[in-house]
């Protein structure tokens, strides 16, 4: 696959000459991020260059992601209760962002090791330590513990910005103990969209922000657990309500293309009709006269297999 070059985002503020040339290179950096998956041919440019790309989108993000409507108490919970926690259970937290799950689930587990790609994420994440919560940089095909290490192994919100997707599931499985729990949640495309809405729902994610690759549908979630033996346990559907405009905030959207998406999401909520290019799969409608937007997500959990992917489902 051929590499593909990002530019710098715009700034709204004067950064210093360094800050600007470090950012040039978090988006093009074909050499600062490499990964040793064997899903992309060409020294993997393509992937290490979008390593760059989620390094510079959540250079800003920690505090917002904080305050997301997505990381309420209410939906976190949601998604702890559906996790087999019992006060032995040492827990992977991979794509932990800003390790707030790793903080609410921490009084309940004897430990939690939190990973991200993201230098920014988990240097935000150390500035709340609790005692049995670790917090460590790693690329999640390549993460930094032996094999059968956590009883539970999860990652939330973060498959679509994955690529090499099969890849991070066999190092789940791998780190993960045999008889262990996997689980993700992620956002979705609902079941019911016909392909043109699928395909302006990804572009006006992709548009919103530039480290999103794709959402998979409920059933390639399944699927991805199924074809890798993964025995599922529970699954399960719900929806985040979300402000337009904070939908747009999260990533310091450009007027240009605030433009764009906003010409689809208020056709969509004035005359939602698909064959004339209304539809959006984000469902947007008033909330107390504020545009708010619906996200729909999946989670799934299953048990790991007793035997570990062989070097050659590793490849594949």
């Amino acid at each position: 696959m051929p590499s593909i070059v990002k530019v710098p985002l715009p700034y709204k503020e004067a950064v210093l000459p360094f800050r600007a040339f470090a950012d040039y290179f978090d988006f093009n950096s074909f050499f600062n991020y490499r990964t040793l998956s064997k899903a992309y041919p060409c020294a993997n440019g393509y992937e290490s260059n979008h390593f760059g790309v989620v390094q510079a989108m959540f250079r800003k993000q920690a505090p917002k992601l904080e305050a997301s409507k997505f990381n309420t108490n209410q939906q976190i919970r949601w998604f702890l209760d559906r996790l087999p926690l019992k006060a032995d259970s040492v827990v992977l937290d991979m794509n932990c962002g800003t390790g707030i799950v790793s903080r609410h689930l921490a009084p309940h587990v004897k430990s939690v090791h939190g990973t991200d790609i993201s230098r920014h994420l988990v240097e935000y994440a150390k500035t709340r330590p609790i005692d049995n919560v670790e917090i460590t940089r790693a690329e999640s095909s390549e993460l930094p513990f032996e094999d059968s290490t956590f009883d539970i192994v999860f990652s939330r919100l973060s498959f679509n910005h994955i690529s090499h997707r099969l890849d991070v599931i066999n190092e789940m499985r791998r780190v993960c103990k045999p008889g262990g729990y996997i689980a993700l949640l992620d956002r979705i495309v609902p079941a019911d969209l016909d392909d043109f809405t699928v395909l302006r729902m990804e572009y006006i994610e992709g548009t919103r922000d530039a480290s999103h690759v794709y959402f998979m549908s409920p059933a390639e979630m399944l699927r991805l657990f199924q074809e890798n033996s993964i025995e599922v346990q529970n699954k399960e559907l719900t929806v985040v309500h979300e402000p337009f405009e904070e939908y747009l905030a999260q990533t310091n959207v450009i007027q240009a293309d605030r433009a764009a998406i906003s010409q689809y999401v208020y056709g969509n909520l004035v005359a939602p009709d698909a064959d004339q290019d209304q539809t959006t799969g984000f469902y947007p409608h008033l909330v107390d006269d504020v545009i708010t937007l619906t996200h729909h997500l999946a989670f799934v959990g299953g048990l790991n297999p007793t035997e570990k992917p062989t070097p050659q489902q590793q490849k594949e």
